[in-house]
């Protein structure tokens, strides 16, 4: 702000009032500029700014979406939140498993919610699908023999 005069230079005062700490109206910022000659002759100038916060927070996950196999630890790292005005009132997680086709293998979901102070709300889901495509192991196969039944051997049993 810059005030002339016709007479010289005015002096210049700046006074700010803040109302309102309600989100859903706002949060108000009132300038009044006043310029004044030596004479004390005023001008007054008055500029109000109102600031309402409706962006919600952001999360950042490291992945939204992962498969693992079964038998591997299912590792979600705890995501960074922030918000354009910087306050976070409230943030969960809330967990969901949903069956597979067999017992090791399912859907594991995560999702995320960040609410900060003005009530905005976001959300965030990773999913993690867990699944069995590897046959087991045989171990200590018995090796291959051949059997002469006329000679009085016989089969024997499988192990236990």
């Amino acid at each position: 702000m810059i005030a002339t005069d016709n007479c010289g230079t005015p002096d210049l005062t700046y006074n700010e009032v803040i109302t309102g700490t309600d989100c859903s109206t706002g949060i108000t910022y009132t300038r009044t500029w006043t310029a004044t000659d030596a004479c004390g002759n005023e001008t007054i100038a008055t500029q109000t700014i109102t600031v309402i916060d409706n962006v919600p927070p952001v999360i950042l996950v490291a992945f939204t979406s992962q498969n693992v196999e079964c038998g591997q630890q299912i590792n979600i790292p705890q995501p960074d939140v922030t918000d354009n005005c910087g306050v976070i009132v409230d943030f969960s997680s809330k967990d969901e498993i949903i069956d597979g086709p067999c017992p090791q293998a399912f859907t594991f979901i995560r999702t995320f919610t960040a609410t900060d102070a003005c009530g905005n709300i976001s959300t965030e889901t990773v999913t993690v699908n867990v699944s069995d495509n590897t046959a087991p192991d045989l171990n200590n196969v018995p090796t291959d023999t051949t059997i002469y039944l006329g000679m009085g051997q016989t089969i024997p049993p499988p192990p236990e």
